[in-house]
């Protein structure tokens, strides 16, 4: 949404449009957040994570091709898939049926495959939340990202629509509790730290609505190049890329852990699994 409020100030200079006043500032929020964090109400929330989270298991064994190294090093690569219109509509076309939104469906569809993949039944996996919860926060740009870990119990006998289900729950449940930031959790519940990966989880999944891929300004378009940055913040993401016409599913991957091809052939079986 930064992104978005950017491009939308810039186009109105450009256009020599005044700017409309903002009635609070970034450092107003940081300012809140900071006095936010001192109060009882924050504990009720820490205390709903621990209750999710404790226990959960320290790494989540994938099939790797290699060694992990002693300590994470961020490099990585992306392989990318598209999913066919027919596909796309049906996924959420059956979302919609159900009562969920599309991120909840491939959130849900995602953990599945991991369950599938890794052979544990209780697994989580990391998302970002916008996290901007009131109106006069919607204009700003500034950083108010959150992620919420979602930790899932799979079982095979368990039908797929009831485990949306649960998800979707989770979910509920998450936004319920999403003022504390990540760090405080962590701290809560004092996991053991080793440098090699990411504590409490090292998958992450994100959906991403594109729905304006040309920015105009009046006869001046702006064009989105792709960029590959050769990193991977974890062992895995799945970005889903919602284009209104068309998905994208995108892997980043830690190439110290995964070789191209078994990420190729894994972003397959995600396909082939959807399809399922």
């Amino acid at each position: 949404l930064s992104y978005e409020n950017f491009f939308k100030e810039w186009i109105e200079l450009y256009q020599a449009k005044k700017l409309a006043p903002l009635s609070i500032q970034y450092g107003d929020y940081a300012v809140w957040q900071r006095e936010w964090i001192k109060r009882k109400e924050v504990q009720k929330q820490i205390e709903y994570w621990k209750g999710e989270l404790e226990g959960t298991p320290d790494l989540l064994e994938l099939p790797w091709d290699k060694p992990r190294p002693p300590q994470f090093t961020g490099r990585g690569d992306i392989e990318t898939v598209r999913l066919s219109k027919e596909l796309a509509d049906h996924c959420k076309s059956i979302a919609q049926k159900e009562g969920v939104t599309p991120f909840v469906f491939f959130l849900a569809a995602f953990q599945s495959f991991l369950y599938r993949y890794s052979g544990k039944e209780d697994l989580t996996v990391g998302t970002p939340y916008a996290n901007r919860t009131r109106p006069e926060l919607e204009p700003l740009i500034g950083y108010f990202l959150q992620i919420f870990i979602i930790r899932s119990k799979c079982e095979g006998s368990i039908p797929f629509v009831t485990f949306l289900q649960n998800v979707n729950q989770t979910m509920s449940n998450a936004y319920k509790n999403s003022d504390v930031p990540l760090d405080l959790i962590i701290h809560a519940l004092n996991p053991a730290r080793n440098p090699s990966f990411n504590p409490l989880f090292q998958v992450l999944f994100v959906y991403e609505n594109i729905t304006q891929s040309v920015i105009n300004f009046n006869e001046a378009h702006l064009h989105a190049l792709p960029c590959n940055t050769k990193t991977s913040k974890f062992d895995l993401t799945l970005f889903i890329i919602d284009h209104g016409d068309r998905l994208e599913c995108r892997f980043e991957y830690c190439t110290d852990l995964f070789e191209k091809e078994t990420i190729q052939r894994m972003l397959s079986y995600f396909h082939t699994f959807l399809k399922g």
